[in-house]
């Protein structure tokens, strides 16, 4: 939740000072990324809401969260929910409080009905994650700034606004990270560069 406010506070930052003298280490890497991000900073931090209001939402309910392993992400007012609930009720209802929230666009309900993944599958879907980035980032002809990843049970979501070469790429690329078991693409296509 920490790391999640920071960001919030430096993409507000960012807004308010116009993205002036970037800091050096964690600060220019998060600047480059913003930089090559394609959504206005607004969409950004509006993105960030989202997910902190949705996560929120299932906090307040102990019996839900208990049943619940949620990943949700926002990019450009297209929310994605992962993870597993125990309940269609639940999935359901995460389902309904996102599509309310304002400047959602669309919800990718991804939600699979069973049991919460145990540690070990998340510290294996953390790990795929490091690995998924890694080779988006080191293949120079991926935008990899432009493209999010979530991924949940060795399933990888794609996310963002990219033209059909980018993602076509971005997708191959990730095809060859061993231990990627499906990619589900949520890309918003523009005009190429």
């Amino acid at each position: 939740m920490k790391l999640l406010r920071l960001s919030v506070l430096t993409v507000l930052l960012l807004q308010l000072y116009g993205c002036a003298v970037l800091l050096v280490g964690g600060a220019a890497t998060s600047g480059y990324i913003v930089a090559q991000d394609r959504r206005t900073a607004g969409t950004m931090l509006n993105d960030q809401r989202i997910e902190v209001r949705i996560k929120d939402y299932l906090t307040q309910d102990k019996e839900m969260l208990e049943a619940t392993h949620l990943k949700v992400r926002s990019y450009n007012g297209i929310v994605l929910l992962a993870g597993e609930t125990t309940r269609a009720d639940y999935a359901q209802r995460l389902n309904d409080y996102a599509k309310a929230e304002t400047h959602v666009r669309e919800v990718r309900n991804e939600l699979q009905i069973g049991e919460p993944s145990e540690m070990a599958y998340r510290r294996n879907d953390v790990a795929l994650t490091s690995r998924v980035r890694s080779r988006l980032f080191s293949d120079g002809d991926v935008r990899s700034a432009a493209v999010k990843v979530t991924v949940s049970q060795g399933t990888v979501y794609l996310m963002g606004l990219v033209t059909r070469d980018e993602a076509d790429l971005a997708v191959e690329t990730v095809r060859q990270v061993e231990g990627v078991q499906r990619i589900v693409r949520i890309f918003e296509f523009v005009k190429g560069d």
